[in-house]
């Protein structure tokens, strides 16, 4: 399984940091591709693989880089996501589906909490890469999550969110902000 994310700096590199760490550690895991726009220096670790682009990554710009990467697995998430051994459960995943998996959020005593919104996934898992989906947004775009499912299944994919069974944890222990990204586009 290959994991594809972004990496850039923010107030939330800490956060970032430790996300990206846990995916390191987890033994699914055989690789993590970085897709950076801002020059931030890419970890040293025999399992970063990293592409540097000169805007803020779009999907179609992860989708174009999963298209270049063998495995029986792709992952893609947001920055502050991580995984536990839930992945084992990625091998019931089919050709020609998907899951978009909804978060949870993990607390500063060591809990999470399940954020069960409809219209909220952070991380989705492929069998093999999307290539003829066209996605020109950035993750955390208003909208993005559903927006993609809509266009997955344009293309011929079953979409599920198997969130209780697969768990995508979110980091975020300091203040949200409102995103500044505005809503996509409907299809």
């Amino acid at each position: 399984m290959i994991l594809f994310t972004s990496w850039f700096n923010s107030e939330r590199n800490r956060e970032n940091e430790m996300c990206l760490q846990e995916n390191l550690n987890n033994p699914w895991i055989d690789k993590a591709v970085l897709l950076c726009d801002d020059k931030r220096p890419f970890p040293t670790h025999e399992k970063i693989v990293g592409v540097e682009i000169n805007h803020r990554p779009t999907f179609d710009d992860f989708f174009a880089e999963m298209g270049k990467h063998q495995t029986d697995f792709y992952l893609l998430a947001n920055a502050d996501i991580y995984f536990d051994d839930t992945l084992y459960y990625t091998k019931f995943l089919k050709d020609k589906e998907a899951f978009a998996l909804c978060k949870w959020n993990d607390k500063i005593d060591g809990g999470c909490e399940f954020y069960n919104h409809q219209d909220s996934q952070d991380a989705w898992i492929f069998r093999e890469a999307p290539v003829k989906v066209t996605m020109p947004f950035h993750m955390g775009c208003l909208g993005c999550d559903n927006r993609l499912v809509v266009e997955l299944e344009k293309v011929g994919y079953s979409v599920s969110n198997p969130s209780l069974t697969i768990k995508a944890h979110h980091v975020h222990f300091g203040p949200r902000k409102a995103s500044i990204d505005t809503r996509i586009p409907e299809p």
